[in-house]
């Protein structure tokens, strides 16, 4: 251990290695005083070092003391930023079961869907608050698919994408396209028949012809207790079962939305469809339907095996009792092929 003097601790630094014969490497510097000018040339003093030797033994020791130093450092940095970071987390999530749920998917993806699909994602994701408004607009369901979201809005914006955060309670509303009830007896084939007419049968003729007077005066008397015509006409019951990619439409004189977009279950009952004999048709899709060579409708009547098939431009009679399970099923690959129920 040695002290040196300097005007400057520089000065005295230097002075104190070339007098040792070694560099800063080798050397541990203390400074003992700092130099101070004194006052008008007086009590000046000049600035001390100490300057103790060390061996290589002793380098390396520092140098492992520095490394060990700076990775202690770097380690106290990480373990500080990860406490943060999970806290925040902690507390995001804390709030997040509290009362705050992600948006399962974006605006975008949104118009691709069945409104009742999207209504089931936001009900799963725990959503309390959610309002569906019809647009009675389709005419034919050929451009635009039948229960297909027009637009959503969460309270009130348009644009969101998946994962932002909103109360469970937010308003929710999705308007979504599907036919008026207009548009929908349309698509029905109503026959009438009307009373108004009482035409003569060639079997009534020949009873005419072949009979006596008498007979002939009492028929004669008898159609003119016949009462006279009425001016009222009889519906009768049609339905359209329709297909499409992800559930099949129903309508008619009943409304229903189910199946797993090849085949559907309804039973027959006067809520559904009623019971009665109807004449059965299959026609493809007009735009993305079967290739009629290869697609045709299914009617199983109680899980009978023995299949009613309705090929293309034929036409089937089929009979449905009170309590009867239908299953009306496609094949095809297309899309919008249609089973069309008119009673006989």
């Amino acid at each position: 251990m040695a002290i040196y003097s300097g005007e400057t601790v520089n000065d005295a630094i230097e002075k104190g290695l070339k007098d040792l014969g070694i560099d800063k490497k080798h050397a541990k510097i203390s400074v003992i005083q700092e130099p101070k000018p004194g006052i008008l040339g007086k009590f000046r003093k000049e600035a001390k070092v100490e300057i103790i030797v060390l061996t290589d033994a002793d380098v390396e020791k520092k140098k492992k003391l520095i490394k060990f130093g700076i990775i202690g450092g770097v380690i106290v940095f990480f373990v500080v930023f990860l406490n943060i970071i999970f806290s925040e987390s902690s507390t995001s999530t804390e709030s997040l079961d509290n009362n705050d749920l992600s948006v399962p998917i974006s605006s975008s993806e949104v118009a691709k869907q069945h409104y009742e699909s999207v209504v089931e994602q936001f009900k799963d994701a725990g959503f309390t608050n959610i309002k569906t408004t019809k647009m009675e607009d389709l005419i034919t369901g050929w451009l635009t698919e039948d229960g297909s979201v027009e637009k959503m809005t969460i309270d009130g914006k348009e644009d969101f994408e998946s994962g932002e955060v909103y109360s469970k309670d937010i308003p929710i509303d999705i308007t979504y396209h599907t036919f008026s009830p207009e548009t929908e007896q349309t698509d029905e084939v109503v026959e009438k028949e009307s009373s108004t007419e009482n035409p003569t049968s060639e079997s009534s003729i020949e009873s005419s012809i072949n009979d006596t007077p008498e007979q002939a005066e009492s028929s004669s008397n008898m159609e003119e207790t016949v009462s006279e015509p009425t001016s009222e006409v009889t519906e009768k019951l049609a339905y359209t079962v329709t297909k499409k990619e992800n559930q099949n439409i129903i309508t008619g004189d009943v409304s229903l939305i189910g199946g797993d977009g090849t085949k559907v279950n309804v039973e027959i009952d006067a809520d559904n469809i009623r019971p009665g004999t109807y004449v059965a048709t299959w026609t493809p899709g007009v735009f993305g339907g079967s290739d009629p060579d290869r697609g045709y409708g299914l009617i199983w009547i109680n899980g009978d095996p023995n299949t009613i098939q309705i090929m293309p431009e034929e036409s089937v009679v089929v009979t449905f009792n009170e309590g009867d399970m239908i299953t009306f099923q496609f094949a095809g690959v297309g899309k919008n092929d249609r089973i069309r129920l008119k009673q006989e």
